[in-house]
């Protein structure tokens, strides 16, 4: 089979549970949304309280990351579209979807705030622990009101609904199923017309129309969809031709330091999330072992392993180590190839005994399927942000302790607290670090603490002797 199919049929259901997933929590954020705003008109009073301000801004996290999963979503389909066109029509169905998600939550906003210029002022402002700039209301209102925006969406709308058969027999597993289902929801939710498509046309010039369409109609849609959607943050992040990944004789090396229940820490250069957290290596993930090691240790038949040992296997070569990563997608275990598509990395290892380090390697692909929580929030356990697979593996063994930070309202452990954790050299300490700005060389203990205290100044403490 060709490997470039076997690729497009992978980022398609990945999206596809990315944009699932997404849809689901928009639909709860609502719920809470419509929750508050019923207390609060209820009370009669043109003013919120610390702990509605606080609730505000939880709902404007939340909102910002599901957003910027989206837009991710659409930005990786999109590229992968256009070095593929024979793939193109599968890629399409969740980019879709996803634009229809971004629509619908926009609308949200205006339909909820619109006219309580208190809580739009709220939505406004910037919240840097989460990487959140000012402006998110009014930008994300402006980029779905313009009408040249929305002719480009109906455009796309156009693309779906001339392909509808197609669509039915593409969607074979459930994933894909799920993106038909939304899209129908969504598109008659949000009245998606042809007379809508018809008058939004209208407004534009021939020679403005004409510059859009001399693409074929496969060539622009999802173009179209990452312009209407990225317009708030695309800019930001993006660097045009920029592939993230370590040095071949660098990736060998990594993998040969690792050790069972390693933390990484990562960062990839222009990403258009960056993993939707600030700090220097912004996501995390937490190395299980090599097939090897899980079957020699006796894991294998631990019964948090067994059932997901199928997932262990089939996710990638067979001699190749194995991370448990929660990404917008949800909580998998991966190859270690995934984690190796970055430019930097951190290594901090826990200071346990062999029997601790099994411990936490079950402990931790007990939540392997999860979702990603996309409001960070630490208080419930049926999904996971990145750095909560770290917290949940390792905190309470053997003497470990994270030390949650209260941020925009919620307990976080940010990357950045596991890094000045393991800079204070106790429970756990810096191994080895790859910072190509400062070296084309792995560097190690001593050598890699001077290397974050140049990359990251505000997390330097010296350490103890």
């Amino acid at each position: 089979m060709d490997p470039n199919r076997i690729d497009a049929e992978n980022l398609s259901l990945e999206a596809a549970r990315t944009v699932q997933s997404v849809h689901l929590q928009f639909e709860e954020l609502k719920q809470s949304a419509a929750s508050m705003l019923e207390y609060i008109d209820h009370l009669g009073r043109d003013y919120l309280t610390p702990s509605e301000d606080e609730e505000t801004r939880r709902l404007l996290v939340t909102y910002w990351q599901l957003r910027l999963a989206l837009l991710e979503v659409v930005h990786d389909l999109r590229g992968r579209g256009m070095r593929n066109l024979k793939s193109y029509h599968q890629l399409f169905l969740p980019a879709y979807a996803g634009a229809l998600v971004l629509l619908d939550s926009a609308r949200l906003l205006r339909e909820m705030f619109h006219h309580r210029p208190v809580i739009r002022s709220k939505l406004n402002e910037a919240e840097p622990s989460f990487g959140i700039p000012a402006g998110v209301y009014d930008q994300t209102q402006a980029s779905w009101t313009l009408p040249k925006n929305l002719w480009m969406l109906f455009d796309a709308a156009r693309y779906y609904h001339r392909r509808r058969n197609r669509w039915n027999k593409l969607a074979q597993t459930n994933e894909l199923k799920q993106m038909v289902s939304i899209i129908d929801q969504l598109s008659a939710r949000l009245n998606i017309s042809w007379s809508d498509y018809a008058k939004t046309r209208l407004r534009f010039r021939a020679r403005q129309l004409w510059s859009l369409l001399r693409g074929n109609l496969v060539g622009s849609a999802m173009f179209q969809i990452q312009k209407v959607a990225g317009i708030l943050a695309a800019d930001k992040y993006l660097k045009r031709g920029h592939q993230p990944g370590l040095p071949e004789k660098i990736r060998d090396e990594f993998a040969e330091l690792l050790a069972p229940g390693d933390i990484l820490l990562v960062r990839k250069e222009h990403a258009l999330t960056n993993y939707f957290l600030p700090g220097y290596w912004p996501h995390s993930a937490l190395f299980v072992g090599s097939l090897e090691y899980l079957e020699h240790s006796g894991l294998r038949e631990h019964p948090t392993v067994s059932p997901r040992w199928k997932q262990i296997v089939d996710c990638g070569a067979s001699t190749g180590g194995r991370v448990l990563e929660a990404m917008k997608d949800g909580v998998f275990v991966r190859p270690l190839a995934f984690v190796c598509q970055s430019d930097s990395f951190l290594v901090i290892r826990p200071k346990l005994s062999s029997d601790s380090i099994q411990h936490v390697v079950a402990r931790a692909l007990f939540h392997e399927g999860k979702e990603y929580d996309f409001s960070f929030d630490f208080a419930v356990a049926d999904r996971l942000v990145c750095t909560e697979v770290i917290y949940r593996a390792l905190d309470g063994v053997s003497g470990i302790s994270f030390p949650l930070k209260r941020r925009a309202g919620r307990m976080t452990l940010a990357a950045e607290d596991i890094v000045r954790m393991a800079m204070h050299a106790g429970t756990i300490s810096i191994e080895a670090a790859f910072i190509p700005t400062l070296s084309d060389q792995i560097l190690y203990q001593r050598d890699a603490y001077s290397a974050v205290c140049k990359v990251a100044p505000s997390l330097n403490t010296l350490p103890p002797e």
